[in-house]
């Protein structure tokens, strides 16, 4: 028998569903991933099937599609298999406390986005002066470590990472984890006042006097003088 190009011209999609002699090709009772043929349904656009999925549901399907593996389900193992997919993401930091996991998914991405996104609104305080982070804690690997050093280093819900150095890149030999009067007495945007030969930050002053934060910047803010900062009494308005 002599073999042409013709004889092996692949079927067109239309004949795809049928045999010899464009015979359709019977695929009742066939079992395909999930789904069971019952019947057969239509002939439009090619012969589809009546399947019922292991899942309860019914679902109309083009017979090629069923016998080339294109569909397995009703639509469920997609479903099942995302679901799994973020089983297995949840897996992977189930290592990290319940309560951090959010807070170290934040505190990543914002210190990230100070040293590298020019379109953050803290990129001129960070990045813009030169501080970056280290390559220990860049990509997938480098996260997984910057979690792992948090843990190891006293990490919080309460309590923020602050660089000893202000000037200093994110890198573990520069970082700790303090509260919140700690980091803003850390920090070049401080305001250092004088009082009674003691100087001090407006927050340690605060916390001090007794005085809100809020009270003591607006007053000094209006220029009032030292003494009358620290002397005269606070105001409802203030608070």
């Amino acid at each position: 028998m002599q073999v042409t190009a013709n004889s092996l011209t692949p079927l067109l999609p239309s004949n795809r569903d049928h045999g010899f002699m464009g015979q359709a090709i019977d695929l009742t009772g066939q079992v395909f991933g999930r789904l069971r043929v019952a019947e057969r349904a239509h002939s439009n656009n090619g012969v589809h099937w009546l399947c019922q999925c292991s899942c309860g549901k019914q679902t109309i399907v083009r017979g090629a599609v069923l016998r080339y593996g294109s569909t397995k389900s009703c639509g469920c193992g997609s479903k099942d298999q995302a679901r799994a997919n973020c089983e297995q993401h949840r897996s992977r930091n189930n290592w990290i406390p319940t309560e951090l996991r959010q807070k170290l998914k934040h505190a990543y991405g914002n210190m990230l986005r100070r040293c590298y996104d020019p379109g953050s609104e803290r990129y001129s305080h960070y990045g813009g002066r030169g501080i970056r982070v280290c390559d220990d804690w860049i990509g997938p690997a480098g996260r997984k470590r910057f979690y792992q050093w948090c843990i190891e280093n006293g990490a919080a819900p309460d309590l923020q990472i602050d660089r000893m150095d202000v000037n200093g890149d994110y890198c573990p030999e520069n970082c700790r984890f303090v509260d919140a009067i700690v980091q803003m007495n850390n920090t070049t945007r401080n305001r250092w006042i004088t009082y009674n030969g003691e100087t001090k930050t407006i927050a340690d002053w605060a916390r001090e006097t007794g005085y809100s934060y809020a009270a003591l910047k607006h007053r000094l803010d209006r220029g009032w003088s030292i003494e009358r900062v620290f002397n005269q009494q606070q105001r409802r308005s203030e608070r």
